[in-house]
């Protein structure tokens, strides 16, 4: 996938940043969490940033979004 890399600020403020390399695999991990609500919303978001970020406007998740996402980078760390 190209693009670059995604950073985006989970509920707690800290920033997440997701590194070229992974954006694939954090993706591939939302899908498999389709049925936790906005998964696939996520990983929609994680594309799109890592095509275009948004430098102008922060993009700030939700406690549940932050915890969704959290999960499908920790799986993909750990790949």
């Amino acid at each position: 996938m190209p693009g670059g890399e995604v950073r985006l600020t989970p509920h707690d403020g800290e920033i997440l940043v997701i590194a070229e390399e992974d954006v694939s695999r954090v993706c591939e991990n939302l899908w498999r969490l389709a049925s936790v609500p906005d998964a696939v919303a996520l990983g929609a978001l994680v594309i799109a940033e890592s095509l275009h970020p948004s430098v102008q406007i922060p993009l700030t998740l939700t406690a549940p979004q932050s915890a969704t996402l959290r999960k499908a980078v920790a799986t993909a760390e750990a790949a």
